[in-house]
């Protein structure tokens, strides 16, 4: 029989145990239950997330500008984990349901002192805590912080006004609905001696001051000083904004309105969850050329050398002829690796994961991990744990011209440093591959049965 028509039957017959598998145990069963770690489909090339409880508040509110503060020892961290960007650019929020995304602005952005951000959740329960996500880990992402989107009204204009009386600045802001307000504005002084206050106005109420400075030093509008004050205002009810100077010049910007109870929900920061993100995918299914792309936001296409696109378990793959390899360079922390293989031969190298410390290879047909980085490894075959010796070695064998389903999950991260799928060092391999990918994290039972199925290509509507 041709090697071609031995690989068709395997693949058939596989299929229809699959399809005895699916009738006995139905859908679930078969695809399995995602594991630990989570999905969003808002925010897809995010790597990680924390849930924001939030409490106190002793009344409903609506559309309200929550503070949330984060610790420079949390950031700090992150940032040297290179989970998160030194300038919070990657952060975003959503919903508790992963719905919606939230409106957000960052006031401070550090990782030496607490970072503080304000965030406008929809709707705020008197009666019960609520919960809202803080997403971050995408190196790509830019920064989506927005204060007109997040506050009544922000006004970030710097006004400078020399020796004046009561002068509006600005631009007046209507109150949309009955509610409370907290009015604020930072200020500074330009030039000393010099003494300002700033003023809000409701309608032709008549100004009140709620912030003054009064200096010799020059600070040429650099010092700046947060004040503020709340207001109850009614619907349609206009804010105006002034200022007054004496004796030379001073500033005044960040002009924002929010809303303000008495009792403000405190934010709770939860504990890391990781994303189920791969992070590197190879489909190899482009069919042509010298490039294997990475599917993943992470974007670390391989460069194929020598080796033929062919028929893969789903759509195209790679046959490699013994002096053929696959070069991926770094592709970050593997704890995780799946892939497709059907080899020629039942003796040889497979792949290489740091130039040549960490690598798999066949021995008589029995997989073979080799190298001090694997540490209490699991190893899967067609989605069933298969046990390892003392020796890191399968203690089950595979056959030759069959498609095989293999995924390791290591007790710890290996730095793959140096990536080569069909060559360790001067040896290659000599067979079929499809569908290579790694992830960073322990990949549970469930989440390589999922890794096996999708290789059949199955799709259920």
């Amino acid at each position: 029989m041709s090697r071609r028509k031995i690989i068709i039957t395997s693949i058939i017959a596989t299929i229809l145990a699959s399809a005895v598998i699916i009738g006995v145990f139905g859908l679930s069963g078969w695809f399995g239950k995602s594991g630990a770690g989570f999905n969003s489909t808002l925010l897809p090339d995010y790597k990680y997330r924390r849930a924001i409880t939030l409490s106190g508040q002793t009344s409903d509110l609506t559309d309200y500008q929550v503070k949330i503060e984060l610790s420079s020892s949390l950031t700090s961290s992150l940032v040297t984990a290179g989970k998160l960007q030194s300038d919070l650019d990657d952060i975003r929020f959503t919903d508790a349901n992963d719905n919606q995304l939230l409106n957000f602005w960052i006031e401070t952005a550090t990782t030496t002192a607490t970072s503080t951000i304000w965030v406008k959740v929809p709707g705020l329960s008197a009666s019960k805590e609520s919960k809202i996500y803080l997403y971050y880990g995408n190196p790509s992402a830019s920064s989506a912080s927005n204060g007109t989107n997040t506050f009544d009204q922000f006004d970030t204009t710097a006004v400078q006004k020399q020796n004046v009386g009561i002068t509006e600045i600005g631009t007046p802001h209507t109150a949309t609905s009955i509610t409370t307000y907290r009015i604020q504005s930072d200020i500074a002084i330009q030039n000393g001696p010099s003494s300002m206050n700033i003023y809000y106005q409701i309608n032709s109420g008549g100004w009140v001051s709620f912030g003054s400075l009064t200096t010799s030093a020059y600070a040429a509008c650099t010092q700046w000083h947060t004040v503020n004050t709340t207001q109850s205002v009614n619907t349609n009810d206009v804010i105006y904004w002034a200022i007054a100077v004496s004796n030379n010049a001073a500033c005044s910007k960040n002009r924002i309105i929010r809303k303000y109870a008495e009792s403000e929900p405190t934010a709770t920061v939860g504990s890391e969850q990781s994303t189920k993100l791969a992070e590197m995918k190879l489909r190899l299914n482009e069919g042509t050329g010298s490039t294997a792309y990475d599917s993943t936001f992470q974007n670390r296409d391989c460069t194929i050398s020598g080796a033929s696109w062919t028929t893969g378990i789903i759509g195209k793959g790679l046959a490699f002829d013994g002096d053929d390899y696959v070069s991926c360079g770094n592709i970050g922390n593997v704890q995780s690796l799946s892939f497709w293989l059907a080899p020629y031969n039942l003796t040889q190298k497979v792949l290489d994961l740091d130039g040549g410390t960490n690598y798999i290879e066949l021995v008589s047909g029995k997989i073979d991990l080799q190298g001090s980085g694997w540490s209490s490894p699991v190893l899967y075959i067609n989605g069933s744990k298969v046990g390892l010796d003392s020796n890191l070695q399968s203690v089950s064998t595979i056959r030759a011209y069959e498609w095989y389903h293999i995924e390791i999950v290591n007790g710890a991260d290996i730095s793959a440093t140096a990536a080569n799928f069909g060559k360790v060092g001067a040896n290659y391999f000599a067979g079929l591959m499809d569908e290579i990918v790694s992830y960073d994290y322990a990949r549970s039972s469930s989440d390589v049965l999922v890794d096996y199925n999708a290789g059949f290509g199955i799709r259920f509507k």
